[in-house]
């Protein structure tokens, strides 16, 4: 399903529903080639570390507010309610159902072995 344009789409729905439920900013760990695309950076992931091992390079952050992470520093550490796993499949075909259905695309969901990525949403 590569170049099916589906991690995109999905990507875009994160942003615009973290927009829509007034998140200031958007973290995430990920490929800073791929995700410059979408507006994340590491321009001001500079003061903020993760618990464990990380390449600094690969924290971005994408301002939903302008000026939402000026003077952010500190460890990031998971906050609101625990949502549950999915697998790889389960989640194309949720992400199918609800996205795609408006286009009226038909997919059939396959695992792929890899994970969707994870964003944070920040809130003040």
């Amino acid at each position: 399903m590569r170049s099916a344009g589906i991690g995109g789409a999905l990507m875009r729905h994160a942003i615009d529903e973290a927009r829509r439920l007034g998140h200031g900013a958007i973290l995430l760990v990920g490929d800073p080639e791929y995700y410059a695309r979408f507006g994340f950076s590491a321009g001001k992931t500079g003061a903020l570390a993760m618990p464990g091992p990380f390449e600094k390079r690969r924290l971005l952050a994408l301002e939903l507010v302008d000026g939402w992470l000026d003077g952010a520093k500190g460890v990031i550490a998971p906050v609101g309610r625990r949502i549950e796993r999915v697998s790889p499949a389960d989640g194309a075909a949720r992400f199918a159902r609800v996205v795609l259905a408006r286009s009226k695309k038909v997919l059939k969901p396959r695992s792929t072995g890899s994970l969707f990525p994870v964003a944070t949403a920040l809130t003040r």
